[in-house]
This record gives C-alpha cells, structure tokens and sequence, in this order.
C-alpha cells in the first residue's frame, strides 16, 4: 500500500507542473500576438500586481520550487475555465518565471512586455 500511495502523490505534482507549463505555453504565445490580450494586460494596476508577484518569486531558482509555491498559491485541479491564467495576474507571474527559469534569463518588466 505504501508504493500506491507514494505513485499517487508523484502523479499529483506531475499535474500541477504541466498545468503551470501549460500556463507558460499560454502566455508564451498570447505575448506574440497583441490582437490576443486580455484588455486587463493594459491596466496599470494589472501591471502592479503582476510586478509584486514577480518580486516574490524572483528568490525561486528551480522549477521545483516554483512547482511547489504554484501549488500552494494557484493550483485548483477543478479550474477548467478557457484560458483563466490570462486574467490572473499571479499566474501570469508564475508562467513568466517558469520561462525565465527554462531559459537562465529575466524578462522584462510586465510594463515593458505589453508597452
């Protein structure tokens, strides 16, 4: 019994990184495409929150970490909305540090990504 639970729980961390992966995929190509944001990208209070979240996150290094606070932070198995991490300014946070962490490098401001 205690391998099945061990499985169940790998299986579950497993769901919460692809969902925060797909998050990045999203927001990845929503960025390309200016016709495809969501009018809050424009505000500047989205900006703010978006900023403040990034802050925070900046001290992750691994995706592990990032994995673990998206968990904690964001992470509903329930959430099948259309594309929810558009309208959330802290999934936008935690998808653009997981693209920062895939590629060893800091992004832009969020002002200076939809500027």
């Amino acid at each position: 019994m205690q391998s099945v639970r061990r499985a169940t729980a790998a299986d579950d961390a497993l769901d919460v990184t692809r969902a925060l992966a797909l998050d990045a995929l999203r927001l990845g190509r929503i960025l390309r495409d200016r016709s495809r944001w969501p009018r809050s990208w424009s505000q500047p209070a989205f900006g703010v929150e978006v900023e403040r979240h990034r802050r925070t996150l900046a001290r992750l290094r691994t995706r592990d970490g990032l994995v673990a606070g998206y968990e904690r932070d964001v992470f509903r198995p329930a959430d099948t909305g259309p594309h929810p991490s558009q309208e959330s300014a802290i999934r936008v946070a935690y998808a653009l540090r997981w693209l920062e962490l895939f590629d060893d490098a800091t992004a832009p401001s969020w002002p200076a990504l939809v500027g």
